[in-house]
């Protein structure tokens, strides 16, 4: 499938850049390569993306535990836990795109990161005081990924900004950046987490503490 899509995109779809506007590729040699590993301030953005996500990847990472051992559902009941996780995302993206040009990108992310930090600190309470059931244990994740939907692109665009001549990169480098943090959290975090709905809902909450404190210390070494 991939060698199919390389082919068709190398046939059907033409760089649109201008040849003037253009970076060869060199390996580690190519322009911009190194510049955003290099910039401390598109690094912590970048970070800021990946612990937000990484807060989320704990209870993804652990759903077959979270599901079944922790909720006692079926293994044909986990729209329990996705189905609040993505309509969040959805309802967060569509609600953030809509007002994107009516609120500040700095206020859209303070709310965004609101949000989150009210649905991080409700789920750890809540699991701390009671047996996790639904739909209480997953309507705080819910508020969570919507809060997440609006808080992150104006984020990412602030990263992306850092590099005019070279978003394509620097996007790709981002979504690396994130990638390898929600998969080293799903893969050695949350297999530490199992069993526990409250430490799952605390691995959300220093997840989501992490990412607001480099979104933070990004702004003031701007």
């Amino acid at each position: 499938i991939c060698a199919l899509l390389i082919a068709l995109v190398y046939r059907m779809l033409p760089e649109s850049l201008p040849k003037e506007q253009r970076h060869a590729f060199h390996g580690v040699g190519s322009p911009g390569t190194t510049e955003g590993a290099e910039d401390p301030q598109f690094l912590l953005l970048s970070l800021s993306v990946g612990l937000a996500f990484g807060g989320l990847s704990c209870i993804s990472g652990a759903a077959a535990n979270f599901v079944m051992e922790i909720l006692h559902l079926p293994e044909t009941a986990f729209a329990w836990l996705f189905v609040p996780l993505i309509s969040g995302m959805v309802i967060g993206s569509a609600w953030g795109g809509k007002r994107a040009d009516k609120i500040r990108p700095t206020r859209m992310v303070w709310i965004g990161f609101g949000l989150m930090a009210a649905a991080a600190v409700v789920n750890v309470g809540y699991n701390a005081l009671f047996v996790a059931e639904v739909p209480w244990a997953v309507l705080p994740l819910m508020v969570y990924t919507f809060g997440l939907a609006v808080a992150m692109p104006a984020i990412q665009v602030g990263a992306l900004g850092l590099f005019p001549e070279n978003r394509g990169l620097a996007s790709s480098m981002l979504a690396f950046i994130q990638m390898m943090a929600f998969a080293l959290v799903s893969g050695l975090v949350a297999p530490a987490l199992f069993g526990s709905a409250f430490k799952l809902a605390c691995g959300v909450l220093v997840g989501m503490v992490g990412s607001l404190a480099c979104w933070r210390i990004s702004r003031k070494v701007m």
